[in-house]
């Protein structure tokens, strides 16, 4: 009875989560050649970054790729999210929690009850920015992309070579003011500043918001928005991306930089004039508030790139 039940629960966790719970892999796009999925360029061929904030999807993609390599139990003080986040209650840091797919500390089928998922849904919670993690898991992630995907590379026959890193501060700076300005240099100089403040502002003509960050003015959308989502961490992806295709650097999840105790793009907690490329969020622990995105340099022919 108990060996029905428990294949039961493999069926349901395999036929009745959503495909990109554990869509963690950025291996290179078909139709781009040595360009990760999920990534942009910023620098042509050579550096690139990720569309959003790393999920609580990809980082349950990236702690099954762990687990199915090492055995011991070394991961799991290192992968468990170090802050209170929406992982959080569903944590058993003995292991063995009930209805576990292949991630001992982290009941699936209690989560999936919870939050649930419904087809008509876009956006599900696993589509959040991790958070609560400290900076050295984040990092961690960081290098265990780079080793993983460069593994890929060389197992596939494909020549480039990734160093996947966060974002210096200056870098995060650089992206977030050229994802305001690189598409609008050719308007009329009024027209450019004009858009350019709307940008900064985080907040059309209507006042109607172009990224989650706190006390949203009244409008129609934010309405919908906050009907929706709450007054909280949004799903990644829901605002419109930015000049090189990049979204959320603004609000949402204050994200960490290569700088520990720095993170740059504000959050959903703060105002909009706190995710302006020059703000700074400083933190000394892991946050509820606290995400990361990876930023990626590429090598060409096998050759490993500087950081």
């Amino acid at each position: 009875m108990r060996l029905l039940l428990c294949v039961f629960n493999l069926f349901i966790l395999i036929h009745c989560l959503p495909a990109q719970v554990f869509d963690g892999d950025f291996s290179p796009q078909k139709k781009k050649g040595i360009l990760p999925r999920k990534f942009v360029w910023v620098e042509e061929q050579k550096m690139a970054l990720k569309e959003t904030e790393v999920t609580i999807g990809e980082y349950l993609f990236f702690i099954e790729r762990i687990i199915e390599a090492d055995s011991s139990d070394v991961y799991t003080s290192f992968i468990i999210p170090s802050a209170p986040c929406i992982l959080g209650e569903f944590v058993d840091t003995k292991g063995g929690a009930s209805g576990q797919r292949s991630i001992p500390w982290f009941d699936h089928l209690a989560f999936n009850n919870k939050y649930g998922y419904h087809e008509k849904n876009m956006y599900t919670v696993y589509d959040k920015p991790i958070t609560g993690i400290s900076y050295e898991q984040a990092v961690g992630y960081a290098e265990w992309c780079t080793t993983y995907y460069n593994d890929f590379n060389v197992n596939n026959g494909i020549g480039g070579a990734y160093s996947f890193r966060l974002p210096s501060p200056e870098e995060f700076e650089n992206f977030a003011l050229l994802g305001m300005t690189k598409c609008y240099e050719k308007r009329k100089p009024e027209d450019r500043e004009k858009t350019i403040q709307q940008l900064r502002e985080c907040k059309n003509e209507k006042k109607c918001a172009l990224c989650n960050y706190a006390n949203k003015e009244v409008c129609e959308s934010n309405t919908k928005l906050i009907s929706k989502f709450g007054n909280e961490l949004y799903p990644v992806g829901v605002f419109f991306p930015n000049c090189f295709g990049a979204m959320d650097m603004q609000g949402n999840a204050a994200e960490m930089t290569s700088e520990k105790g720095i993170a740059k793009g504000g959050s959903y907690l703060l105002p909009a004039s706190e995710s302006e490329p020059e703000a700074v969020q400083n933190y000394t622990e892991p946050q509820p508030w606290l995400g990361f995105r990876l930023r990626v340099l590429i090598g060409k022919g096998g050759e490993f790139p500087q950081n």
